[in-house]
């Protein structure tokens, strides 16, 4: 039996780093293009650690590029950790209006080889895998949290995020609010 349970998150401090400035988009759609002009926004934007680039000056791996500036941000207060572990209801709106309702939440599965009621992402190449779990080892934090589906009748509704104000609230550049 999976399980899934509260954790301690990170979040920008809006102040020190405005939302809109620091926000990207999944690594995986992110284009050299686009990476570029999201590091440019900000010296903390997201696309930095999520997507990081080796610094061949100061000959340093992308892994270890990111894991100091996810160091640095939170030494700096940039990025600091909330008091207590949670779950975290998430919305977001395209600009038809269609809201999409999650929560997010630390996902424990079994040994590998063991029977899951937690199927695969498909058609996920091995390049892909191997960098986002040596991210994740470098810097010690999930930066690239998965969409997953739930057959569970009234997750949705437990979590509604409507029920409060939200805690942060931005627009990307696609129009679609968070």
């Amino acid at each position: 039996m999976p399980r899934f349970e509260p954790f301690q998150g990170l979040r920008y401090r809006p102040e020190v780093a405005p939302l809109d400035q620091v926000i990207a988009p999944p690594y995986d759609v992110i284009s050299a293009t686009e990476r570029g002009r999201l590091a440019a926004r900000h010296p903390a934007n997201a696309v930095l650690v999520e997507l990081p680039e080796t610094d061949l000056s100061g000959r340093r791996d992308r892994y270890t590029v990111a894991t100091e500036l996810f160091t640095r941000w939170q030494a700096k207060g940039i990025l600091v950790a909330d008091p207590l572990p949670s779950l975290y209801p998430y919305r977001m709106t395209d600009p038809s209006g269609r809201a999409t309702t999650g929560v997010i939440g630390a996902l424990g599965l079994g040994e590998p080889g063991s029977e899951s009621d937690i199927l695969p992402h498909e058609q996920t190449l091995p390049k892909p895998k191997s960098d986002r779990l040596d991210l994740l080892r470098a810097t010690r934090a999930n930066l690239s949290p998965i969409w997953g589906l739930s057959m569970a009748a009234g997750v949705t509704a437990t979590f509604d995020p409507t029920d409060d104000e939200p805690v942060a609230d931005v627009y990307d550049d696609d129009g679609v609010a968070h």
